[in-house]
């Protein structure tokens, strides 16, 4: 009888995304975040497009197409960031669709990604 030898396969690598990666690097350097969590409902393509148009290329945006519209998720380096001309923007591009825009802020609304998007829908 022939001996085989089973390979396990290499253990899956968990995919980290760049929210996560932001949130890392604010959290190493000791310094503060800030969390968007924004809800456009009856959005399409053209306004998830246009929405993510509002960001700086330092900001990490995840724009997702849910069954109500589009939910746009975004993490800031904390301290130079105008909330209110950014909200202007965001609401602006959104086009008169129903908006939602809640905020969390690391460290004090959280330790990890998962409670600051908590916290802040």
């Amino acid at each position: 009888m022939i001996a085989r030898l089973r390979i396990a396969p290499a253990p899956a690598r968990v995919a980290v995304g760049e929210l996560d990666r932001h949130l890392a690097r604010c959290r190493r350097r000791e310094e503060p975040a800030e969390v968007l969590v924004a809800t456009i409902r009856g959005a399409g393509e053209r306004t998830r497009i246009r929405v993510l148009t509002c960001f700086r290329l330092t900001d990490s945006v995840e724009a997702r197409r849910t069954r109500s519209g589009v939910e746009v998720v975004a993490v800031f380096d904390g301290g130079d960031l105008d909330r209110d001309a950014l909200e202007r923007r965001l609401l602006a591009a959104a086009g008169g669709c129903e908006s939602r825009l809640g905020w969390a802020r690391f460290p004090d609304d959280g330790p990890t990604l998962d409670a600051l998007l908590e916290a802040a829908r």
